[in-house]
């Protein structure tokens, strides 16, 4: 049987290797180090528990999320990843580019990002992994909105949004063990009508407002009866637009690469 690649059964079971070989294939052995009983999803179905297994033993490499949101880790694992968090030491208000453009900017701190967590587990010897990094801005008639430095700073971007349409920008990089990349970003639109001064004191004194672009949480601001919508993705303004690079992350968990994958509007 011709064959470009070499099969890898992530199984131990002997059986399932002779059934191959009876079949004529070739296959070598990796059995996955994960005990199923120590998995635990929330389904009672026999079908999507035996599906999700099968799926996480087919990965081959880590998942490294570059980031130390953790929206981001609960959307990831929410969609079926388990991502180990190492986030990168940058800080985004100490890098400056020669560049007015949120998608730019958003772009270039993904990729710093997930380049700076590639070096520092190549400098300690770690194992290949998948580094998955992101970052969201907000910009306002084009000017860029990062995140607030205090609840004053929080307050002023949120009166500046009301009764005005915002772009959001959520910048995604993912680097593959083999060094190959995919770079990529998604644009949102958000409407925030006016506030009552008790629903901006509430989200004040609450500090819901840190660490975030724009001072807000689209679900949260939904949650606590904000005027507010969103025109495209809901995920891209929350900082994770999985529907839109999840088949590629699930392809180079498994093949370790990503120069083979088409991605439309991506950079590779």
């Amino acid at each position: 049987m011709n064959a470009n690649f070499p099969l890898i059964l992530a199984s131990g079971s002997p059986r399932r290797a002779l059934m191959l070989r009876e079949a004529g294939f070739a296959p070598q052995v990796e059995a996955a180090d994960i005990d199923d009983a120590a998995v635990h999803l929330e389904t009672h179905s026999v079908e999507e528990l035996t599906l999700a297994l099968a799926l996480f033993k087919a990965r081959r490499f880590p998942l490294i999320l570059a980031s130390g949101s953790p929206r981001r880790a609960l959307m990831l694992r929410e969609a079926g990843f388990a991502p180990q968090v190492e986030a990168a030491d940058i800080d985004d208000a100490a890098v400056h580019l020669e560049t007015h453009s949120v998608e730019e900017l958003t772009l270039a701190l993904a990729l710093f990002k997930a380049r700076r967590v590639e070096m520092m587990r190549r400098a300690r010897g770690a194992e290949a992994a998948v580094i998955l990094a992101a970052d969201t801005m907000c910009a306002l008639d084009g000017e860029l909105i990062g995140k607030p430095s205090d609840a004053a700073h929080a307050d002023k971007m949120i009166r500046a949004f009301e009764n005005r349409p915002h772009d959001v920008v959520t910048a995604w990089c993912i680097i593959a063990p083999d060094g190959s990349r995919v770079l990529d970003s998604d644009c949102s639109i958000v409407h925030v009508g006016a506030l009552t001064d008790a629903q901006r004191a509430h989200h004040l004194d609450s500090g819901a407002w840190k660490g975030k672009a724009g001072g807000y949480n689209f679900p949260e601001a939904l949650a606590a009866g904000w005027p507010v919508r969103c025109e495209g993705l809901w995920e891209t303004v929350v900082g994770l637009p999985l529907i839109r690079f999840a088949s590629v992350l699930e392809e180079t968990l498994r093949t370790g690469c990503t120069a083979h994958l088409r991605v439309e509007g991506g950079t590779a």
